[in-house]
């Protein structure tokens, strides 16, 4: 099995200047401040086991996977106008993204005299759950401003099966035919705008190929 744990932290700071001039006129200079914090907290885990049954090839491959990724990131900026003071602006957009992903799976490798069969079947888990919120300052206070802030949540399942043969036919030609199955359940929501979409689908994937 691995376990692996990781956290890395970027502070960036941004000075921009823009200036606007019709010839030689200044119409505007505005000076922008931008600070951008991000922290990021990644965890993977796998665990894995090969049952060897002879020594021909025939074997079960067993798995489980898990896949977590917790990004946060502030970014404050302000901007100031040399000659409008309505250009002024004190910003602070934050997003938080939770997203995990979670499976197990079992291949089964078979070779016989007339040709080489595999089949296997794997379960996956998807969460993703965001938050993109931009508020703005008034008077040294932070207020959400919700028309340009949101919220989603979306979670998956997928489940697969698969077979396949594989035949030397000699020397140079080789054949190999497959078909696989897979089912998805699907849901997105909105907690911002309270819209929810639903999605299940089955659909089925045959492969035929000869080599040379």
């Amino acid at each position: 099995f691995i376990y692996d744990l990781s956290r890395s932290n970027s502070n960036k700071d941004i000075d921009n200047q823009t200036i606007d001039k019709t010839g030689d006129f200044l119409d505007d200079r505005l000076d922008t401040y931008s600070e951008h914090r991000a922290s990021i907290l990644t965890q993977t885990f796998n665990i894995y086991q090969d049952i060897n049954f002879d020594e021909k090839g025939k074997k079960l491959s067993l798995g489980a996977n898990y896949f977590s990724n917790l990004p946060e990131t502030i970014v404050d900026f302000e901007s100031i106008s040399d000659v409008d003071s309505a250009n002024d602006a004190k910003v602070r957009n934050q997003s938080e993204i939770d997203y995990d992903i979670w499976s197990i799976q079992g291949d089964l490798s078979y070779p016989t005299k007339w040709a080489d069969v595999e089949t296997g079947a794997k379960f996956a888990h998807y969460t993703n759950n965001s938050n993109v919120s931009y508020l703005n300052s008034e008077e040294g206070v932070y207020n959400i401003d919700p028309s340009r802030s949101n919220e989603f949540e979306y979670l998956e399942t997928n489940l697969a099966a698969y077979a396949s043969i594989n035949k030397k036919i000699n020397k140079f030609w080789s054949a190999q035919a497959g078909l696989r199955y897979e089912y998805t359940t699907a849901e997105g929501f909105s907690p911002t705008t309270e819209e929810k979409n639903t999605f299940k689908y089955g659909k089925w994937f045959p492969t035929v190929y000869v080599s040379y």
